[in-house]
Order: structure tokens, then C-alpha cells, then sequence
């Protein structure tokens, strides 16, 4: 019984045939594959490839997602630690939500839900929102809050009572004569007599 996409994957094998070490060719063969759902075929695709091309580190990546697929997530954990270990540089985001996924079905809910932060902190379009969920985590990394604005400096002035007789007055005569105030008026009427202060207010 015909499966969903043969025509397309058959015709990517008979490529194959005239060059079975085309890594990439197959790589592009596991890809159709899985887009199909069929995992397991790419699996096997997938390490055909791994031996023509050992050092691509994208095709490990894809069996680790394949295995991820398959439910054996304890092999893609062990390609993506080593991964991690000896190709830091290939851990993108969509490497670590992968990575994150696989921890996630292996248990180690803390690992999981670290690599996932950090792939969306990185790369806010790698966010996957149903494995965000199942790790109790944002989908994507919060928006950056906006600067707060600064608040207006201060001008902190102690006027005696004997000196004007209004702290509107004192605000309106430092303003009218141009003194290099702040954006608000702090003013202190003192009284003389007794020296404190008997009226404060702010302009």
C-alpha cells in the first residue's frame, strides 16, 4: 500500500543510487521523511549519512531530533551532550529546544527547562509554545521592559520667612529670573523666630 510522499522519497533514492555518499542529498531524503512521519525510515537515512559525513554536526542534530520523534529520548540526550561538549558552536536555539524537549521526556525537568530558556532568551523565534507549557515555562523570553523615565532632578531651596512671604512667590521669582532649577521646586519656609520650618510645598 502506497505511503504518504513516495513519489517524492522515491524519487530521492533513486538519486541516492548514483551517488550513495551524497550526504546532504541524503540528509535532504531524512528531512521529506520525517515531514511524512516517518521516523523511522529517516533514522535510518540519517546514519547512512553520519558515516559518509561524520563531522556534519547537523545531521546529528537531526537523528537526536528524529530520536526525540521515535520516543528514545535518552539517544538523542547522549548526541546532544556530546554535541554541547566538543561542538559548543552547534548548539543554536533550535538545538537547545530540541535538547530541551529530550531532557523533558528523560525526567530532568530543571536541565530541560534551562536549555529552553536559554535557546528563547537567544533566538525568540525557536520558541516552541506546547513544550513551553509541559515545562511550566514562557513560550518566548519576556519583552524587555521599557526604561523607566528618570524622574526630574530636585531643586531643593530653604527661603527664611523674613525674605518673601509666599513659597508661590519664592517658585515664581527663581523661574521669572531664569536660575538653573530642576524640573520641580522643592521650597522650605523657615520662620526665623523659632527656626523651623512652618510651610514646605513642591512646584
Amino acid at each position: 500500500m502506497p505511503k504518504p510522499g513516495d513519489d517524492t522519497i522515491n524519487a530521492l533514492r533513486e538519486a541516492l543510487k548514483f551517488s550513495p555518499d551524497n550526504a546532504l542529498l541524503r540528509k535532504h531524503l531524512a528531512d521529506v521523511l520525517i515531514g511524512f512521519g516517518r521516523a523511522d525510515e529517516a533514522e535510518r537515512e540519517l546514519r547512512q549519512a553520519i558515516a559518509a559525513a561524520p563531522g556534519d554536526q547537523s545531521l546529528k542534530l537531526s537523528l537526536a531530533r528524529v530520536y526525540v520523534q521515535l520516543g528514545r529520548a535518552s539517544h538523542a540526550v547522549v548526541i546532544l551532550e556530546d554535541l554541547a561538549k566538543y561542538n559548543p558552536a552547534a548548539m543554536t536555539p533550535a538545538a537547545r529546544v530540541v535538547f530541551a524537549a529530550a531532557l523533558h521526556r528523560t525526567g530532568e525537568a530543571q536541565r530541560a527547562a534551562f536549555q529552553y530558556r536559554e535557546a528563547v532568551d537567544a533566538d525568540p523565534s525557536a520558541a516552541d509554545p506546547a513544550l513551553a507549557e509541559q515545562l511550566g515555562t514562557p513560550a518566548q523570553a519576556p519583552a524587555p521592559s521599557e526604561t523607566p523615565q528618570r524622574e526630574a532632578p530636585l531643586t531643593h531651596l530653604e527661603i527664611s520667612a523674613s525674605q518673601c512671604h509666599a513659597c508661590l512667590q519664592v517658585a515664581g521669582f527663581l523661574r521669572r529670573d531664569g536660575l538653573p532649577l530642576g524640573d520641580r521646586l522643592d521650597v522650605l519656609l523657615i520662620d526665623d523666630s523659632i527656626g523651623e520650618v512652618v510651610c514646605r510645598a513642591q512646584y
